[in-house]
């Protein structure tokens, strides 16, 4: 009985969180929405578990993630910054420490010698219908820069040109998971910097 009335309630439980999720967003609480959509979040994952799910929790999962990044980023950029010390003067007693290694030139396109990186897996994710409701924007391109290391691995990846907040963090995300033959400077695999177009399609 008691697994039955959480399956009956939990749909209804999980968009009345959704909802005060977002009215701590739109507050630009970024706190309160964080621990707000995480909690919207683990109800889904407890909803899908005695199958209460159905097509649309399953499309707000996906903005719930995206809210979620929106939110940790908006947090971040907010938290104050820990005090600088100040720097001692130098000390001629004080032997000199060693300078660190240079680090590793990173390549792009117009390195003469420089063959890019292959896509061995590259998926970018589709624009979720539902955020169409939520979202009002014309913008159907975007710019992806991805930084791929010597192991064919996206070290960074940012959005140059935008095309929606919650959908950039959705590739931003998505990019994490790709994988490249890195570029290779003759034999040896290089750091590169590569653009990607993204394109949306309605």
């Amino acid at each position: 009985m008691f697994a039955d009335v959480r399956k009956r309630l939990l749909p209804g439980l999980i968009r009345e969180h959704y909802r005060t999720a977002r009215a701590a967003l739109d507050a630009k609480d970024a706190a309160d929405a964080e621990a707000q959509f995480g909690e919207v979040r683990r109800m889904i994952d407890e909803a899908e578990k005695v199958n209460a799910i159905d097509d649309t929790l399953a499309d707000m999962r996906v903005l719930v993630d995206g809210f979620l990044d929106l939110a940790r980023t908006s947090r971040t950029l907010v938290a104050p910054s820990p005090a600088s010390q100040p720097s001692s003067p130098p000390d001629a007693d004080i032997p000199s420490k060693s300078q660190p290694p240079a680090a590793p030139t990173i390549f792009d396109s117009s390195a003469p010698g420089v063959t890019a990186p292959v896509a061995i897996h590259q998926e970018v994710p589709g624009f979720p219908l539902s955020l169409l409701t939520i979202v009002k924007t014309d913008v159907t391109k975007g710019t992806l820069e991805v930084l791929i290391d010597e192991n064919g691995n996206v070290e960074r990846s940012v959005m140059r040109d935008s095309v929606n907040p919650i959908y950039d963090g959705l590739v931003v995300r998505a990019s994490k998971t790709w994988k490249y033959r890195p570029a290779l400077m003759g034999d040896t695999p290089v750091k590169y910097v590569k653009l990607i177009a993204i394109n949306i399609q309605r």
